[in-house]
């Protein structure tokens, strides 16, 4: 991934550069340089997409993966639960599996995997 990456990362920091207020350029400009290995970077242009558009759940969850790598993981968690939120309202009640799954593995690594699995699954009674 990190050789395409070599291509597209220039492409997106002209797009930022064109239009300071593309968030889904910010974004994607944050993934070319996380990939690239240059979290410093990568952590900026996460950090202005979200400012830029604070209902994209994919800018908090790469910012949130992002954290996690580094090693903050209690901000990784604040991030993927921004990103939770921001997917819920955009899909109303709908739950994708895949962010109640990051959501148990950060809470796992916290010791509190339970924590989210029993706020987000729905009940049996």
């Amino acid at each position: 991934a990190a050789g395409v990456m070599i291509f597209a990362e220039p492409r997106f920091a002209t797009a930022v550069l064109q239009d300071r207020d593309l968030a889904g350029a910010w974004n994607a400009l944050g993934v070319a340089r996380l990939q690239l290995g240059d979290t410093d970077l990568a952590r900026l242009a996460f950090d202005r997409a979200v400012e830029l558009d604070p209902h994209d759940h994919m800018a908090w969850f790469n910012r949130g993966l992002l954290r996690a790598q580094v090693g903050d993981l209690a901000g990784g968690l604040d991030d993927f639960e921004r990103a939770a939120r921001a997917y819920l309202v955009v899909l109303e009640s709908y739950r994708d599996p895949l962010v109640i799954y990051n959501l148990a593995c950060c809470y796992g690594l916290l010791g509190a995997a339970e924590q989210v699995l029993f706020q987000t699954l729905p009940s049996s009674s």
